[in-house]
This record gives structure tokens, sequence and C-alpha cells, in this order.
């Protein structure tokens, strides 16, 4: 199961389109999101979901491809990062170009047309080509870098495959949707340079007169294209630090060219047939690669040991590249190959014999410490390195890094096993590093022999910035696919064939050389290495069936899943029963609950400013600063803390940290005062989810700092402080030195939980917000959709609200995703498994987004509920295939978390809907057998289930389920039943087991149940029922089995207007 990340809510860095989106209270045009991206208008446009251009693109794909056209679609950017084909499909070049045409032209021809999809508009000033290859097969390749104003943007990239007819194979890669970004810097590049040179110098404790820097270059930067972060451009300075001695130091550093603050920086080294080996001999020596060779190509051995071996491994490891793949050297271009082994450092600090070996990308050659050029797997690895940088240059940075890792695994074990040399064995075959003086360093057969992931849900999955991200462990994901790739295996349920060394390098070097792109990750790989089986079908290297065994490879490692081993970044609000707030604040109505002043130094707080927001627009900002400085925001006015109170907050960080330490340089902190603020006391006990992270280098004391990647939520437990008068504030202490992006912070609430066993659900389908339901009506022949905002059973307005003529899209339901107490709408694209949501004020779509694309259609959405208690509704997953029952947890278009609830292999039965049958503030999923008629709970608590049973039996199968509410007001779901035969409704009163049941009514045939909904606001759920004669509708206020009274709300005689039900129900029609 997918999902994408996506955190695109930032007003700032919305995408500036110049046709299409649009905002109801604005009446401006907004959307960074994917086939959803309206296309610029002006105001007086009518109100038409744009979605269909885009829609329109992808249909117009589908029939011109001669063969099924596979996308899939970047979650932070929302646009199509790969278009390849099932079999021999291609899209025929661009009307009126030959197949003379030059590859670039026939290139832009597709773009001009298609170009839209990946989030170009205009390919002429957007694109511009970094290189162009021309396979032995006929092929021709296009790599296009993406610029804004003439300026690069990082990682932007797009791949254009053409075959020898130059028909299009294959588009990938990914763009930055371009707001407008101011282009002129506010600092100059000599400033850019101090910058760097004053980090790099700190960040390893090493002198500036050690460190040289190139001339900065001016790049746009958004961290969504490269790893975790949020989705906003900025205008940087590109640099690169490199030590002037050959210390293992090529940091890259993006400098903030407005703000003087650090946007990113990592390290680029690798660490980890003309040949040239030299010798340091143990002795501390930084020169490099040293005066003379002791051994050149075409010499006899010298008797040195790693020198000899040196000379070996890299003449088999060129030979294997050359054999297999015909490329000349690590850079295709015959460069000579330079190695020094026995190498030591000059600096004391380091150790002697050194203990590592590293690719220096900035001189070009290898150095291996002591012993580490006997071991050939570790030779071809670091000249894996080489040749990565060469092709598609992956940043060394979180999942492109770890790719990168992994690449110079595989082709270690591939020289490894093919060259003769050491011990093949079954034990051994897929270790590397066996003959490294330490032994072993990973096991690419089981991964998790070393605590590497060996699959995206693996609970190894390292999730913190250091190790560039977790660069040397997650590559285990990638490793443990390319064993089973080769020798084949039967893992997470996947029995895989394996295709042998020889067709699983071809397919990995066709993705590497021709596919992936430099910010490319995990999900990229998954297509790419598809893709470059896919073309290399044609070439008659490889078989379907071989590229069969390729997806079951790449399916048994969820290679395109999001990690689910990372701790959850949302905390909960309640743990049980719904919040009620003493204090919230989500800033949108001014600074006037906060104030803030600086204790040391510069005060850099903003008490409400734009930018990048959980909901609204506004936010709480602490600036990081160059400078020493202690400063506070705090709450104007004290608040009586009650019994069994809590404090959430949503934040995003991004703090100066050492983190090979483990120490905070710059640092932020929650902390109370019971004295109107005379005196404060550290919050940091108080905390029960996502509390401080480092230590302060500077006080020991603990609190937030390093990198957040993007937004997280914390909550502190307030008992302590109940009956007391309590002002919080935040924070946030900085020294001399860099500044990063800074604290922000939204959506500060104090609050109890209404708990117990008697907790009162939210209203469903109230998209108001008044605690009474309204009823949405949807169009199956236009699309369109309105709303009846209804005052008990009276129509309180009638109102359209939008009209999607693609009739894939769906209305799947409602649920309150924001947590704002209004309803939400939820969509679903039935062709190509996109989710999307209409967040709702009334009849008005507040704002809007797409959640995620799910392109197995096997998985079904089957409801919504609030399954861990956060106030936030939830997406409930069936998969039609397996069984497999999996939870989005929400917040707003983010999946904060998600997870496999259970499995139910017995397709007989079916989930129901999903709803609060104990009581306890979380949803529970209702099954039915449709042989039997066994009804079964699975109670739940986030994806555990906590109990399940059966409360009773129906084996009359004319019976049907209609819906799930609380018809006796007890906050425990209840089951409303219909016999089709009969007319009878029934409802079963849900207690553990049934406790009452009745029968409120019988209908006539022409009589149907549309909806359930709370419509008169009294904690009982209502029904509301259709005459489908005369489309006249009515709703039963009901009272436990019995229904109280019943009115006619209104008339829609037209049958193509359908009710939809709110999202705990399946929809009816």
């Amino acid at each position: 199961m997918v999902y994408h990340k996506l955190v695109t809510n930032t007003i700032d860095y919305l995408i500036s389109v110049k046709r299409g989106d649009f905002d109801m209270r604005k009446g401006k045009i907004f959307m960074s999101l994917l086939l959803l991206l309206f296309i610029a208008c002006c105001l007086d446009r009518s109100d038409l979901w744009a979605a269909s251009t885009d829609d329109a693109l992808v249909q117009r794909l589908r029939q011109t491809a001669g063969g099924q056209v596979v996308l899939a679609y970047h979650a932070g950017t929302g646009k199509v990062r790969f278009m390849r084909f099932e079999g021999t499909g291609t899209v025929p070049r661009a009307r009126g170009l030959t197949e003379n045409a030059s590859a670039e032209v026939v290139a832009r021809g597709f773009l001009d047309e298609y170009g839209r999809l990946f989030g170009v508009e205009d390919q002429g000033q957007e694109l511009k080509v970094m290189r162009q290859i021309m396979p032995e097969d006929g092929r021709s390749i296009v790599r296009f870098q993406q610029v804004y104003d003439n300026i690069p943007v990082m990682a932007g990239e797009l791949i254009v495959q053409m075959d020898a007819k130059k028909n299009v194979l294959s588009a990938n890669g990914e763009t930055s949707p371009m707001s407008v970004v101011n282009t002129t810097p506010s600092i100059g590049h000599d400033a850019a340079k101090s910058e760097a040179l004053n980090l790099i110098s700190k960040h390893y404790d090493i002198s500036r007169t050690r460190l040289s820097v190139d001339d900065p270059q001016l790049w746009i930067y958004n961290p969504v294209l490269l790893g975790p972060g949020r989705n906003a451009n900025t205008l940087v300075w590109r640099l690169e630090v490199k030590a002037n001695t050959p210390q293992p130091i090529h940091e890259l550093v993006l400098v903030d060219a407005h703000t003087g603050r650090i946007a990113l920086h990592f390290n680029q080294t690798r660490d980890a047939k003309n040949r040239a080996v030299y010798d340091k001999n143990n002795v501390r020596d930084d020169k490099l690669p040293g005066n003379t060779p002791v051994r050149s190509e075409g010499q006899a051995a010298v008797g040195i040991k790693d020198a000899d071996d040196a000379y070996t491994y890299i003449g088999n490891t060129y030979d294997f590249y050359y054999n297999i793949h015909g490329r000349d050297s690590y850079d295709n271009e015959g460069s000579r190959i330079v190695a020094t082994v026995r190498y030591c450092p000059e600096d004391k600090k380091e150790e002697c014999p050194y203990d590592n070996a590293y690719w220096n990308s900035g001189i070009k050659q290898f150095v291996f410490g002591s012993g580490y050029a006997s071991a050939d797997d570790v030779i071809a690895h670091e000249y894996t390195h080489g040749v990565t940088s060469s092709t598609s240059n992956l940043f060394y940075y979180y999942q492109s890094g770890a790719i990168d890792e992994s690449f110079s695994d595989v082709w270690g074990e591939f020289v490894d096993q093919t060259n003769g040399h050491g011990n093949d064995t079954a034990s051994v075959k897929w270790l590397l590093g066996e003959d490294l003086p330490n032994g072993a360093i990973r096991n690419m057969k089981d991964p998790t022999a070393f605590k590497d992931p060996d699959k995206m849900g693996s609970a190894n999955y390292y999730c913190s910035s250091k190790d560039n991200g977790g660069v040397h462990t997650n590559s285990g994901i990638n490793n443990k696919a390319a064993y089973l790739m080769t020798d084949g295996d039967t893992f997470n349920s996947k029995t895989v064939t394996g295709i042998g060394i020889i067709k699983a390098a071809k397919i990995y070097y066709e993705a590497n050389s021709h596919l992936l792109i430099s910010g490319s990750d995990y999900e990229d790989l998954y297509n790419a290495l598809q893709g470059a089986c896919n073309t290399l079908i044609n070439s008659s290297v490889v078989t379907s069936s071989d590229c069969q065994q390729v997806k079951n490879t790449l399916d048994a490692v969820e290679m395109n899943r999001q990690p689910t081993g990372c701790p959850a970044n949302e905390a909960p609000v309640c743990d049980s029963g719904s919040p009620r707030d003493v204090f919230f604040d989500d800033l949108e109505s001014g600074p006037g609950k906060w104030t803030h002043s600086a204790i040391v130094g510069t005060d850099p707080w903003n008490a409400h400013t734009t930018g990048y927001a959980t909901s609204g627009k506004y936010i709480i900002y602490g600036e990081e600063l160059k400078e020493l400085s202690d400063s506070a925001i705090m709450m104007t006015t004290p608040v009586v803390i009650p019994q069994k109170a809590y404090m959430h907050f949503n934040h995003a960080y991004e703090l100066e940290a050492d983190t090979d330490k483990a120490l905070a340089q710059d640092i932020g902190r929650v902390a109370y005062s019971t004295d109107n603020g005379a005196s404060w006391t550290d919050a940091g006990p108080l905390f029960t989810h996502n509390g401080y992270n480092l230590k302060s280098q500077h006080d020991g004391g603990y609190g937030f700092s390093d990198v957040s990647n993007g937004y997280i939520s914390s909550r502190l437990d307030l008992s302590s402080l109940a009956g007391k008068s309590v002002k919080f504030r935040f924070n946030l202490k900085t020294d001399v030195g860099t500044a990063y992006f800074g604290w922000i912070i939204d959506d500060v609430r104090i609050y109890t939980c209404d708990g117990g066993t008697a907790t009162k659900p939210k209203t469903t389908m109230d998209l108001d917000g008044n605690g009474k339901s309204d009823i949405l009506w949807y169009n199956t022949v236009s699309g369109s959709a309105r709303v009846w905002l209804m005052n008990d059973i009276k129509i309180a307005s009638d109102s359209a609200i939008h009209t999607l003529p693609d009739l894939s899209w769906q209305i799947k339901g409602s649920g309150d995703f924001n947590g704002d107490g209004k309803s939400d709408i939820l969509w679903y694209n039935t062709s190509m498994g996109m989710v999307y949501i209409w967040f709702m004020s009334g009849a008005s779509v507040s704002s809007q987004g797409v959640v995620a694309t799910l392109s197995d259609l096997s998985w079904q959405i089957k409801g919504a509920g609030d399954f861990n208690g956060d106030g936030k509704s939830d997406i409930l997953w069936y998969n039609t295939s397996t069984g497999m029952v999996y939870i989005w947890f929400m917040s707003a278009t983010l999946v904060s978390s998600q997870g496999t609830v259970g499995t139910q292999p017995d397709l007989t039965w079916q989930i129901k809907g999903a709803g609060d049958f104990n009581g306890d503030g979380k949803s529970d999923i209702l099954w039915q057998n449709t042989k039997t008629g066994l009804v079964y709970i699975w109670y739940l608590s986030g994806t555990s289930i906590t109990s399940a049973n059966s409360p009773l039996t129906l084996s009359n199968l004319t019976w049907q389920i209609k819906g799930i509410g609380d018809f006796n007001g007890d906050g425990k779901s209840d089951i409303l039943w219909y016999n089709p035969s009969t007319g009878m409704l029934y409802t079963w009163l849900i207690n553990g087991g049934v406790i009452d049941s009745g029968s409120p009514a019988i209908l006539p045939s022409n009589m149907k149940v549309v909806d359930i909904g709370d419509f008169n606001g009294d904690g009982k759920s209502d029904i509301c029922i259709t005459d489908t004669s005369t489309g006249q509708l009515y709703i039963g206020l009901m009272d436990g089995t019995k229904a109280t009274s019943v009115g006619l709300s209104g008339t829609l005689n037209d049958s193509t207007w359908k009710v939809i039900p709110d999202g705990s129900n399946i929809p009816l029609f």
C-alpha cells in the first residue's frame, strides 16, 4: 500500500498559475496539485473544477499510445514523475516531425503536448538540455534541466527517451511548481562564501584556512524534490566547500540568497583501464595521490599486497563495466583510474591505519585505508560511485543517497561474484566487505543482519537526518532487491525467480545511466527498473518473464511505498473522546493572544505572519539568528487549567545542531509560568508525544533542534497544572554562527478530552459546522455537486458547489479531515486512483488538495472515520484481491501516518462501514459475511485491533445493512437494517452486543433510505428517505428504535441526482 506525503499548505509558496486554480474566499486561482492543477483564468470565469484539462491529456496519452500507459505521481508536487509502458507501447512523435528530426526537437515536441502533466507549462522557457545520449541500439535520450528565469532548479530534471524511429518510450523526472521567485539576490556571492566557510569550519572543527570554496552559482531550491521537507522555492547560492587536504570533505552548501541562512548542506564524499596505484605506506601525509605510482598500467606485481590487490580489482571492475556495459572507465571517457592505498591523514584526530575508503569526486580518485584495497567488492563499490557521479549523479542525501550507496554495493557484489577471486560460497557471496580487516559491513541477502531495512515497511528504516539521512542504512532496501532479482527467493509473501547477474546488471545500469535523475528516490527506482527492463525487451536482452520477476522483486521490498517504521509525526489530540478547547489559536484572527520580546540580544519572533501553515495561512515564526540571542513568545493572558487537560501544537523547525555529536547548537523549548510570567519552568517533562529531541551543547538542557523534516505535532499532559492559572511560551536560543530556517508554530490549543464511555461523536456530513447534518447531492450525468444546508428537517439554503464533468471522479463520502469541525468532501478517481479533498465551509470550497495517488486499483476506499481519536477523519482502505485492510491517518491532505489493520483473505466478508461501536472516541470496522449473514466488529485503536466480536447473526440474507449511526445518543454507533422484500427498517442498538432492537417503519417499494445523519442536532442519528417516484425527500427524526416524527424536507425530481451518504457508510448508488 502506498501513500505519498503532501505538504503544500503554505500560501506564500502556492503555485503562481496562468490558468485555472481558484480560492472561493479570494476569487484567486490557487492549487499546486497533480492533474488537478487549474490553469489560469480571469476572475469572471465559471466555477469549473479544471481537473478535466489534465484528465483530457491523460486520456489523449492513453489513446495515442500503443500500449498500457503507467503513470506515477510525485506526492509533494502532485505532478507525473514517471511515464512508461507495459509492453511495446510508445507515444508517436509530434505531428509534422519525421524520424530524421533531432532527438531534442522530438523531445520538446512531446513536452509541448504533454509537459503540463510533468509540471511544465512552457518547455521552451523552462527546460534546457543537459545532455543527449545515443545508445548503440538506436535509442535517443535527452536529459533536460528545469530553469526559472534562466536559473537552474536543484533536482529539477526531465528525461525523454525515444526509440530508433523517434517515438517516445518513456518520460520521467521531477519539476518544482514555480511561484513567483525573486531572482535578484539580497546578499552577494562573497557573503555567501563566508557563510559557507563559517558553517563547514564549525561543523567539522577545521580551520577556514584549510578549506576552499568554489565560485557560488545561483540556483533555486525546493526541499520537496530532494528529500523530506516543505514545498517551497528559495533562491540560493550553491557552493561546494572542499578541504585543501585529502580529508573526505566535499560539502554541498546552499545559502539563502535573500536572508543568508543556510538552506541545506551535506557531504558529497562517497565513503564506504589505465590504472595508477599510489602507496602511502600508512604514513600520515595529506598529499594525494602521492609522488609516484608504485604500479601503473601493464606493470608487473610489486609485492605490496594492498597496491597489487588494488591494481587487480580495479582491473576486474573496469573489465566488468566494459564487457557487460560497454563503459570505458568510470566516466566512460577512458580517464586514468587513480587510487591511493594505505592512506593515513595528517590530522592526528583521525585513525592511522585509516579505517575507511572513499571516492573523492573533487579530485576524481579512490582512497583506501590499510587493508581496504584487498576487498574486491569494496574496490568495485568505490569505482561505482565514480560511475554514478557521471551518470544519474544522485545526490548523496536521504533516499537518493541510499540508492547511490546501494548501487555501489550491487556492482561490488556483481564484480566479486564473477572475477574468480575469493570465497563466493552461498554463505558469504552476498556479504559486502567480508575481506576487510574488520570483516563484513553489510549483508545484501539479509540486510537485517546488520540492522538495515530489507523493505520500506521495516522497523529498521532510518528516519534521522544523520548519515545524510541514513544513506548507509536505507541502502538495504535495494540491496535486498538486487539479491532477490539475481538469485531469487521467497520474501514478504512474494516468490521471485532469479534472472542472474548479467541481466540484473544490465537492468540496473540502464536505470542508472538513462532513467534516474539527481533527486530520484525509491519510488523513482521502482518505476525506473521496470522501465529499464521493458526497454531491454526491445533489445532482446531480457524477456517479459524476466520483467515480471523484476516487478515481483520490487513489490516484495515494497519499493513504491513510503517508510512505515519512522515515528509518527502526528501526536494524538485525544486518546479517547473529543477535544473541548479552553484555549485555541490558529493565528488567523491576528496576533492578539501573543506577546514576544528578547531576553538576550535581538527579538526574532513574529506573532502573525503568512508562511508555511498547517491551517489557514498565518503562523508564529521564530527566525534563527546568527548571533547570540535568547527570546520568547508567550501567551498574553493566562488560562486556568482544568482537570485532565492537554496542550497540543503543530510546528516545524530547522535549527543548527551537531548531528555527529547529537548536540544542539541552537534550540527551541516550551516553558510555563504559574505567576503571570515572573518565573518560568521548562515544560519538557510534560510531553507525551514528539517531545524534545536533542541536548544543548551550551547549557546541557534538552529541546527541539536539528530538522523536523516538515510539520510535526506535539502534545503535553497538563494534569500536574490543574487548577492553576498558567501562561505558556515558546523560547528560542541561538549562538554565534550558522542560521537555518528557524521555528514555525501553528494551531496551539489547550483542552480537555470529553472522555469516558459516552462521548458524543461529531455530527456527520455537517458542512457548515452548526452541529446538524446537511445533505450532499451529486449528479451522475453532469458531474455537478450541490448541497442542502439543513436546519432540522428544513432546508436552510440550497447551493451549487462545482461541476466536475469527468465522471471517473466519484464522491466517496465526507469527514472532518482537518479537524475544523466542518465536514469535507472526499473524492476518488476510479481510472487513476487519485484521492482528493474539498475542504468545506458551508456550500463553499474553502481550500482543496490532492492526498495521494494509489495506482493499484484493487484498493478501494471503504469509508472515513476517526480511527486514532485525534479529532480528524481518516481514510479506510480495503484490497479486493488480498483482503488487506489499511488506514491513512489524515491531517488535512497530509497522510501523517499509515498502517495495516489486518487481512481477511475470505472475500465473502465485506466491510459495511465504520463507526464508534464502543464509545471510546475511535472508529471501528463493521463486517458482514455475505454467505452466512454473520456480523462482526473490529474494535480499533489506530491500526491495532483491541478486540473483536459478533453482536448477532442475521441468517436471512434478504436483510441489508443500510447505514451506521448513533440512534439513541449514547455515544456508540448502531446499525440500521432494511429488508427490500418487506420494506421493513430495523435498528440494532449496539453496546458490545445488541442491547435493543426494533422497527421504526415499513417502507413502500418506492421509498429508499439514502442517508443517515443528525439533522436536528440532538445527538441522535436520523434517517433520510427519498420517494423515487416523485423525488421528495423525507427525514425521520429518531429516538432509539422509534421515529419521533417524519417530515418532508424538499423535492428534487430528477433521478440523475443522488444523495451522497456520510463517509462512515458505503455509498448507496
